[in-house]
């Protein structure tokens, strides 16, 4: 019996969950097509490749599914994914599911590197932090003295 999209779904999001990339690229056709802003590719070989990035850019995240819209073979996704020094908070996947598969996925994430503590100084790392972290790591270096401030 073919799987419903939601089936299909369902255990994709399993398979990912635990990083199992034999798991994640059963569930595409062989000969399955993936968009993304860094190119196409095509094929489980395609599709193994830009999971691979994507497990790399987000080593043992934890996967947040914001909302899921599905309309009959198609999927909308959005999605969120926290790791120990890497995030994505606007994870965009549209799936197109034929014969119990997805045929084709469009994709968009944007990685953001969380800076290691040591780095919270140099200010093009500063950027990179939430304006809290920011915030908190300037009252603790001025508590230490290192930065002066002037009432104006």
């Amino acid at each position: 019996m073919t799987r419903t999209p939601q089936q299909v779904a369902a255990h994709h999001a399993e398979a990912l969950g635990v990083a199992d990339l034999d798991g994640i690229v059963s569930d595409f056709a062989e000969d399955a097509v993936m968009i993304s802003p860094v190119g196409v590719r095509r094929g489980k070989e395609g599709i193994r490749g830009a999971f691979r990035q994507l497990i790399a850019d987000l080593p043992d995240a934890a996967w947040h599914v914001r909302k899921q819209t599905f309309g009959g073979d198609v999927l909308l996704m959005e999605w969120a994914a926290d790791a120990a020094k890497s995030r994505a908070d606007d994870g965009v996947d549209t799936f197109v599911f034929r014969d119990g598969m997805i045929q084709a996925w469009v994709h968009h994430y944007a990685p953001i590197h969380v800076p290691d503590q040591a780095l919270i100084g140099h200010p093009m790392q500063a950027r990179a932090l939430s304006t809290n972290a920011v915030e908190q790591a300037f009252l603790d270096t001025q508590r230490a003295g290192s930065i002066r401030t002037r009432k104006v």
